[in-house]
């Protein structure tokens, strides 16, 4: 299911859309000045205040590059940020492969261990069933968990309850600007890809597994 809603889509149309290798750019010289001058670009970790919106829009345009190299011939898009009309949706993504249409994606994150131990990969898909309803053939929502820790994904271990969304996808750093991106149909078999972090020369001495 993609967005049918004519309202919905209005708005959609009035937003910024951005290819993401370049929100990821722009968004690593931004970090870059977050890093040596804080009390100009806001937080080092950007999780704080109005600075948050940044971290999120990270997340936003890695997923929506890690989907652009699995399908290079085709121009993808992000428009990052909340819709009143559509809640759920922390951003949108659109592909000209479906001719341009939209889905809203919902971002989660696995945070480093040092900020909250006790949270697993297991706990935030549980959530998931507390969190979003729809009607059986009617999901849409797309779910992508940024994984910002060191850690094994055993899928033969996970549980997966029934999801009333349209997708799940798990993604982040291997090692280094190695990357990756896992998932799909909730229902299915996962699929994976890899692929490599287009990161800034500017950017290249920060080694951080973020922006």
């Amino acid at each position: 299911m993609v967005i049918t809603n004519k309202i919905v889509l209005r708005q959609l149309s009035k937003r910024q859309w951005i290819r993401p290798e370049v929100g990821l750019q722009r968004l690593q010289t931004s970090s870059f000045f977050s890093k040596i001058l804080p009390e100009v670009g806001g937080s080092r970790t950007w999780r704080k205040g109005r600075f948050k919106k940044y971290w999120e829009e990270f997340q936003a345009a890695l997923f929506t590059y890690g989907l652009s190299q699995q399908s290079p011939d085709y121009d993808w898009e992000y428009s990052y940020g909340e819709l009143p009309s559509f809640p759920d949706g922390d951003c949108f993504v659109r592909c000209e492969i479906a001719d341009g249409a939209i889905k809203p994606v919902q971002l989660k994150e696995l945070v480093p261990a040092e900020l909250n131990a006790q949270s697993s990969i297991q706990q935030l898909i549980d959530n998931l069933t507390l969190n979003y309803t729809a009607t059986p053939g009617q999901e849409m929502l797309v779910v992508a968990i940024y994984v910002n820790r060191e850690t094994t994904i055993n899928f033969q271990q996970l549980r997966m309850p029934k999801l009333n969304i349209e997708q799940l996808w798990l993604y982040g750093f291997l090692y280094g600007d190695n990357c990756f991106l896992v998932g799909g149909d909730p229902d299915g078999h996962p699929k994976r890809y890899n692929f490599t972090y287009p990161r800034l020369s500017l950017d290249a001495a920060i080694s951080s597994g973020s922006p």
